[in-house]
């Protein structure tokens, strides 16, 4: 049934049942795997593996969070954008989590041994193929380039579609995993960008929504950074948002200081003096 497969993984990979339901590849994601890993070679599986970073979820969030962080420091007219994607990247961090909980799907990598000749790695759990979270946040990120110019629209949806297939090159996925989790991915960006975008939304995050969503952002760094537990990950993300409250306060502060002395050096009664002194 799955040519360039070894029979035995395939019956070893039906032991789990943790999940509720299992999915099985269909015939054009098997006729995919084997071509790839029929023709393969090391060289394309290291350029895949070190591309596929870019769409993991610690990278997706860590940036989402540092460019949220900077909008509140020096570009206070892109927040609510800002806003929004680490939004979704939170969301899309955390749902392929709780659906490969509930779906059972063996990984085509562990179901060849000519791949594994040719230099395909091993990816993730065995059994959490369906569906595929790196293609969950390159979804997103390909629904929210839909905010930008014609030309950073199509740099961006160029990029999440390269870095999506990437996980059927390193067979970590079957094709229709990566299908579904973009699908998947623009349907979530879709879903939250009428309230996250909405004018009311922003008057109340700039009341007091700021701090809930910078503490889920260091939280969520913490949980999948460093491996901490809940409880942990917002202590200490409960700290570092006092630090860099303290810190953006500072800051503007001393930035409002150093710009009202330079309003009043230009303004200053010997500098009207001199403009009106006689020759």
């Amino acid at each position: 049934m799955f040519p360039g497969f070894t029979k035995l993984s395939w019956r070893n990979s039906r032991r789990r049942t943790d999940g509720l339901v299992t999915v099985k590849p269909t015939r054009i994601d098997t006729a995919i795997a084997n071509e790839i890993a029929h023709n393969t070679n090391s060289g394309l599986e290291h350029a895949a593996q070190a591309m596929t970073w870019g769409a993991d979820e610690h990278v997706v969030v860590a940036l989402a969070a540092v460019g949220w962080l900077y909008t509140r420091l020096r570009h206070p007219q892109q927040r609510p954008v800002a806003d929004h994607v680490l939004i979704v990247s939170l969301v899309t961090a955390v749902l392929p989590h709780v659906l490969k909980s509930v779906f059972d799907q063996t990984r085509p990598d562990r179901l060849t041994v000519s791949g594994h000749r040719r230099g395909v790695p091993f990816s993730g759990r065995a059994h959490d193929a369906f569906p595929s979270g790196h293609a969950v946040h390159m979804g997103a990120l390909a629904s929210a380039a839909g905010l930008l110019p014609p030309a950073p629209r199509n740099l961006a949806r160029s990029f999440a579609v390269a870095l999506s297939l990437t996980r059927v090159a390193l067979l970590a996925h079957w094709a229709s995993d990566v299908v579904a989790g973009f699908m998947l991915g623009i349907v979530v960006e879709r879903l939250f960008r009428p309230f996250t975008m909405a004018k009311s939304r922003q008057r109340q995050r700039k009341a007091g929504g700021q701090p809930c969503i910078g503490l889920a952002a260091f939280a969520a760094i913490f949980h999948l950074i460093v491996g901490a537990s809940v409880a942990l990950a917002f202590l200490a993300a409960l700290t570092v948002w006092a630090i860099v409250s303290v810190s953006a306060w500072w800051l503007r502060r001393k930035l409002r200081s150093v710009s009202h002395k330079s309003r009043r050096s230009g303004h200053s009664p010997s500098a009207k003096g001199s403009r009106f002194a006689k020759p």
